[in-house]
Parts: structure tokens; sequence; C-alpha cells
């Protein structure tokens, strides 16, 4: 791997991991963008405008290659398809990656991953904290393999695909483009395109319709400091507000341990749990809850 300065776009937790791995692989970074005005503004210089801020036709493109360092995979392919720039990837020192095994522009390998021989990683893909990958595999764009995950040999997984932290899916299954693993699933079939498994074994979960909930701006600002809470951990710049149709995984950027971390939180305080059967929920369906509880 060549030592070229590389340009980071995103400001959360998870671009923070990736400067430590551009750090620990002695490579520099170049520039560092986001498109939160109040985390641009309150930096002090470290975070520059990102194209949603500058606009598209004051954005300019650096020499240096960029890493998207957003953990959301839709968020990721959104802005692959409209940043008309260079991309490399960023490998931990640490990690394991075979010689015969490929990755795809913009990936990125975090400490203590492992990749086996002849799999092939695709585009903008992470592989994350301990994640194992063994022989064969082959993995789609926009994929992300969260920590401690495990890939059996000759899996494939389909485009944009989420497998979530400690998930173990078992030699020779098709996951489809789109899916969700839930967190600590073990796959043993196959699993369908937008289909979100759960489980040991994992199994399809089928959400119902959500009625119209009445949600009180007392009841939102519970939920919001819990959410708050985390982000601050993460390193994020807090919300000023939530509303009941925000999906909490994709519009909140959540990942599958801070969802974990947000349910222990309010069963501690509400007596109920929100994340059941691995259902990433709205924040209308988690205040529900809290009210039932």
């Amino acid at each position: 791997m060549n030592k070229e300065t590389v340009c980071i776009y995103g400001a959360g937790g998870h671009a923070n991991v990736v400067a430590e791995t551009l750090t620990a692989s002695q490579r520099q970074l170049a520039a560092w963008f986001d498109d939160d005005a109040v985390v641009v503004e309150k930096s002090n210089g470290r975070y520059l405008p990102g194209l949603t801020l500058a606009g598209d036709g004051n954005f300019k493109i650096p020499s240096s290659p960029f890493l998207l360092a957003v953990g959301n995979n839709r968020t990721r392919a959104e802005l692959a398809s409209k940043l008309n720039a260079p991309f490399t990837i960023a490998v931990h020192p640490s990690a394991v990656v075979a010689s015969n095994s490929t990755l795809g522009s913009g990936s990125v390998v975090f400490a203590k991953a492992v990749i086996q021989p002849h799999t092939q990683v695709g585009e903008h893909v992470i592989i994350n904290t301990a994640a194992s990958v063994d022989h064969d595999c082959e993995i789609g764009d926009f994929v992300h393999v969260s920590p401690n995950a495990t890939l059996c040999g000759n899996v494939q997984v389909g485009e944009g695909t989420h497998v979530g932290a400690g998930a173990t899916i078992i030699e020779g299954i098709r996951v489809g483009r789109w899916a969700v693993i839930g967190a600590g699933a073990v796959v043993v079939r196959d699993v369908p395109d937008f289909t979100t498994v759960v489980g040991c074994p994992a199994r399809p979960i089928e959400r119902e319709a959500m009625e119209p909930v009445s949600i009180t701006s007392d009841e939102l600002q519970q939920l919001l400091e819990i959410v708050n809470g985390i982000r601050a951990v993460a390193g994020r710049v807090a919300l000023g507000q939530l509303r009941p149709e925000q999906k909490l995984q994709q519009d909140l950027e959540l990942d599958s341990l801070e969802l974990a971390e947000m349910t222990v939180l309010i069963e501690a305080k509400f007596g109920v749990d929100v994340f059941d059967q691995g259902i990433v929920r709205t924040v209308g369906e988690v205040v529900e809850r809290m009210q039932d509880g």
C-alpha cells in the first residue's frame, strides 16, 4: 500500500476509527470534510464543508483520494454517486488480508479483522473490528460487516447489506442485496433481497403497519436525551429534535452496537424492550413502547 495523503468524508465515531486506521498505517490526513453545519462551525477549521454544505459548484475536489467514513450503507452509496473523486482503501496493520484476496476502492479493514484467501470485497465496504471473512467469499459494494461478525467459507453477501455485530453466516450461504442480518444472528439459510433476519437460527421478521402515534414533546425529549448521550460517546454532534417518522438506524445513523446500548438504557429507565426480535424501529415506535411500559 502506498503512503499517499487521504481525505476523510464524515465526522462521526466511525470516521474517528477510519482516522485511527490511517494513523496506524502511517498515512497522512490531507483534509476532513463533513455535511453537518454545526460540526463544521464548531471544529475550528478541523472539518471543511462537505458537498452538501458547499454546493455542487463550490466543492473543490482535492488531489488526494477519499475514504467515505460513514457507517450507514445507503448514505455511503449516495455520497459515492455524487462525489466525483478518486477513492483509496485503508487496512489496519493488525488486520490480515490474504495476498490473493481483493479489496474494491473505498473499502476499509479495521483492527484485528481477517480476510482469508480467494475472497472478493467490493467497493466502499466496511470490514469492521475483529470481523472474520473466510475463504472464497464474495462481498458486494457498500456492505458493512460489523465488529466480531463471522462469514464462513464461500459466503456471498449482496450490495448494501448490513451484517450485525457478532452475527455468523455459515458456509455456502447467499445473502441478497440490502438485507439486514441482526446482531448475534446465526444464518443457516439463504436470505432474499431486502430482508431482515434475526435470532438463532436466523429467521425473517415482518413488520406490521404502524398505527399513528400521538407523541408529546416531553416523551420525545426523554428519548432525545438517551440518543444524544450515545451520540456524545461516539463523538457526534447532538440532535436538536426527533420526529416520529425518523428511522433510528438510517436517519439517525446509529449502528448495531449503539442500538443495543440504547435498548439497555431504555429498558433500565422504562422497563420495556424497544429492540425486541432485532427490529430496527422508528422513533414513534420506540416512544409507543415507552408508553406501554
